[in-house]
């Protein structure tokens, strides 16, 4: 009896982490989508735009991605869940998700004049900012294997 309960909420369990995983990639895949837009958008119309449309367009986009933030965050405070003495250390996927995250910093005014040129490299920055979402590059409390909580 305990065998066939223990094996229902395996399944339960499996069945809820994949159609969370899903939620997080739609929602991942429309950020970055909505910023790479953003990015597109000051970089093409930077100089017809009026000022404050420019403003009222940028606080909107922030705003949105402050309320998804604040909307999907965990419950649980970081500091609960973490080992204060062994904590995991930046490694190349940390660093390779930040020069992910600033590279249109530095790209998109070099493309300015090419338009096709700026919209193919902002589909690759999608498709590398959702590798950087969805593999938590970022988060390094949340690595496998790292430090003595892991174990």
């Amino acid at each position: 009896m305990e065998d066939e309960l223990k094996k229902s909420l395996e399944f339960n369990d499996s069945l809820q982490d994949k159609g969370a995983e899903r939620k997080r990639l739609v929602q991942n895949i429309l950020i970055v989508i909505a910023l790479a837009a953003f990015y597109v958008g000051m970089t093409v119309f930077a100089e017809v735009m009026h000022p404050v449309a420019f403003l009222i367009f940028y606080f909107v986009l922030l705003g949105l991605i402050v309320w998804a933030l604040l909307h999907y965050q965990n419950k649980v405070r970081t500091s609960y869940r973490q080992d204060p003495y062994t904590q995991p250390k930046a490694d190349k996927k940390y660093f390779a998700g930040m020069a992910v995250i600033l590279i249109p910093m530095f790209i998109t005014n070099m493309l300015r004049e090419h338009t096709w040129a700026l919209v193919i490299f902002m589909v690759l920055w999608v498709a590398a900012m959702v590798w950087v979402l969805q593999s938590r590059a970022l988060d390094l409390a949340a690595r496998q294997g790292e430090g003595r909580s892991a174990q």
